[in-house]
């Protein structure tokens, strides 16, 4: 019998305290729910001639955000109010009306409050990150367009060279790095090149006809003369000239 007692007031203890629970819990949410429909208006009573009253608050903030459902003066000093909208949404443009206003201020309360500090810096930071990745893609697109300048530059000047048209100081001292990369690609371009150039005299003017090739073939023959059989030179040139 004692055990069966004792377990009844575990049982109506744990029920009370649920219940308990539950009011608390339903208490929080509708003071938040409260507080999202609150903003605290604070004015400077020495640049306002008239101190508001509660008639001419609601009379203000109806007319431009939407119906107001109380206000409560609150402080000491008898310069501020809780206003409360019949819509949560009315809260956010009286705050920003009276952002920048040298009279009057208002401003979220509570959670709200919290929300919308987290709101504002995520949009700022959002915003800067947009700019600066804005401003990558802007440079790395410069910086394309200048190299696709630089290269054409340079084939221009290699071109020029080639030609053997004089090639402007001004376009040579324009960067240094051209400069270089041409110097090195004309390095490698002569390396490469087979067979190489002969200069020709002007005792021997027949030569001008002549491929580069048979030119060497035709020093090949000199230089060997009475060394190798004209046979056996000729077996070993690709060209007969």
């Amino acid at each position: 019998r004692k055990e069966g007692s004792k377990a009844r007031e575990d049982l109506a203890y744990r029920k009370a305290r649920e219940e308990h629970e539950k009011e608390k819990s339903k208490q929080k949410l509708q003071k938040v729910a409260l507080e999202d429909r609150q903003i605290r208006l604070k004015w400077s009573r020495s640049r306002m001639k008239i101190s508001p009253s509660e008639h001419s608050i609601i009379e203000l903030l109806s007319k431009q955000f939407g119906t107001v459902e109380s206000v409560e003066f609150i402080g000491a000093k008898g310069n501020m109010a809780l206003v409360t909208f019949a819509n949560a949404s009315s809260c956010k443009p009286c705050v920003d009306a009276y952002l920048h206003s040298e009279e009057m201020r208002a401003s979220f309360i509570g959670n709200r409050k919290e929300r919308e500090e987290e709101l504002q810096r995520n949009r700022e930071t959002t915003t800067t990150s947009n700019s600066i990745m804005q401003q990558r893609k802007e440079s790395l697109e410069e910086r394309k367009i200048r190299q696709a300048a630089e290269r054409q530059a340079l084939l221009q000047q290699m071109e020029m060279e080639d030609k053997g048209i004089a090639v402007p100081v001004q376009q040579q001292q324009n960067d240094g790095r051209e400069e270089f990369t041409a110097s090195k690609i004309r390095s490698q371009k002569t390396t490469a090149d087979f067979p190489p150039r002969f200069q020709i005299s002007g005792k021997d003017k027949e030569q001008h006809h002549l491929s580069p090739l048979q030119i060497l073939e035709r020093f090949e023959r000199s230089i060997l003369q009475g060394i190798v059989s004209p046979d056996v030179l000729q077996k070993h040139q690709f060209s007969v000239s």
